[in-house]
């Protein structure tokens, strides 16, 4: 952070400028082909000055193994109520610790209440999550699950924002609610207050995500949603139900003191440090 005068800080920017979602890509060495859609991906990072396993360290769907002071091992599987337990069996993990920590880590009364960023109270955000469980129906037979709940609040952001500059920095779900504007962090936000609405616990996960674009891995935000005991990633971003491997957990916040930007700062932390290797994909 740094202190600067309005003047200062409005001059136009040099041809050298600063863009956080590009100049922090950790470039592969080969493309992975159909990313977003894999059950699991086997990564392998290398810091220059730091123990990866200590700043990408285990949660849902993410399991990691240290090697040595600056190398660790890394699977990201894809993670649904569908999938849990599916990969229990598997040999090759015998030596990695659990990536699920669910008895461990239950949701607080901060994961499930409104803050001051996840406004899960405000009458725009009700309304929007009222709008996307809109009946069916094929609804009338059957309750829905807070699965089927949190997938289709999922949708219903996706299809329904911009991706485009949000008013400020880091825009409140109250925000989004009215301009549907914004990049991964207001989509994160806002489907974690439609999911709060609607008495589902959620967070939002700094990390890093596959940019097919780019053929590396870039600043990304994404939501957790807890249901059926576990929480599980649900990336609005993306829009795809599920939200895959190709994506590397750093930190995640409910955001009750909010602390948006230091969401931002393990990032910041591995820029220029970081290589990482593909393994395996599945």
């Amino acid at each position: 952070m740094v202190r600067s005068t309005k003047d200062e800080a409005l001059k136009p920017l040099p041809k050298s400028e600063f863009d956080l979602g590009w100049d922090v890509v950790v470039r592969l060495k080969e493309p992975i082909e159909d990313a977003h859609r894999r059950k699991s991906i086997r990564y392998r990072l290398t810091l220059a000055d730091a123990d990866p396993s200590v700043l990408f360290a285990p949660g849902p769907g993410q399991e990691v193994r240290r090697l040595d002071d600056r190398r660790a091992e890394v699977v990201v599987r894809l993670l649904t109520p569908e999938e849990t337990g599916r990969h229990s069996s598997d040999p090759r993990n015998a030596e990695l610790p659990s990536g699920s920590p669910t008895e461990a880590d239950p949701p607080t009364e901060a994961d499930r209440r409104p803050n001051n960023y996840i406004q899960s109270d405000d009458p725009g955000v009700i309304a929007a999550a009222a709008e996307a469980l809109k009946e069916s129906p094929a609804d009338k037979t059957r309750t829905l699950s807070d699965w089927e709940k949190a997938r289709r609040l999922e949708s219903y952001v996706h299809r329904t924002m911009k991706r485009d500059g949000a008013p400020q920095g880091f825009a409140t779900a109250g925000e989004v609610a009215k301009n549907r504007l914004g990049d991964c962090t207001e989509y994160a936000v806002f489907l974690a207050a439609l999911a709060r609405s609607e008495g589902i616990a959620s967070r939002v996960v700094g990390g890093l995500v596959y940019m097919e674009q780019a053929a590396g891995f870039g600043y990304h935000m994404w939501t957790e949603v807890f249901v059926d005991g576990q929480w599980v990633p649900l990336d609005a971003t993306l829009g795809l139900g599920a939200a895959g491997p190709a994506r590397l957990r750093l930190r995640h916040s409910n955001l009750a003191a909010g602390e948006m930007a230091s969401l931002v700062v393990p990032v910041l932390q591995v820029v220029g440090k970081l290589q990482i290797e593909v393994v395996e994909v599945e």
